[in-house]
């Protein structure tokens, strides 16, 4: 698992990289092997709109700016790969991953995930909507799942954490 953000979760603003990235790597066959990118959304307000944010974040996987885009985001997987983990041997097998379009990435898997209040809205509609628009951009559908993390309190759990309150 590569989280970009997990170190410093109270950041004004967070990276720009892929929220998480889970990397499966198969013992017996590299035809296994996968990818699993997540984005994340985290909201308090009194409606889920914020989560329609979720599909901008993969649209960027195949936009035109390189600091984005999925082949560069598995570069920097790779790096991480090759230096801190001292597994060089991986790094072709990460390459298989990449892609030209959501088409032509059929062992990456998505993710998008919202965080939020459980007394907010319809989560199930609100990323099945999300779901069905990524998949309708050429994502294989069973290689999209959304997730809904619904808390109580979300605000002031998030302000407890940001005060360091228990």
């Amino acid at each position: 698992m590569f989280p970009a953000n997990a170190f410093d979760p109270l950041q004004d603003i967070s990276k720009s990289d892929i929220d998480i990235i889970w990397l499966y790597i198969s013992d017996d066959n590299p035809e296994d092997d996968f990818v699993v990118i997540q984005e994340v959304k985290t909201t308090i307000v009194s409606n889920l709109n914020y989560a329609n944010t979720l599909v901008q974040d993969y649209d960027k996987l195949f936009d035109v700016n390189p600091q984005f885009t999925l082949n560069n985001r598995l570069q920097s997987l790779k790096n991480e790969v090759e230096f801190k983990l001292q597994k060089p041997h991986l790094c072709s097998r990460i390459n298989a991953f990449a892609g030209i379009s959501p088409q032509s990435c059929p062992r990456v898997k998505l993710v998008p995930t919202l965080i939020h209040d459980r007394t907010v809205g319809n989560p199930s509609a609100t990323l099945g909507l999300i779901r069905s628009s990524l998949i309708s951009k050429h994502w294989i559908s069973s290689n999209v799942s959304a997730w809904s993390i619904a808390l109580y309190h979300l605000s002031s759990r998030l302000n407890r954490l940001a005060t360091g309150q228990s």
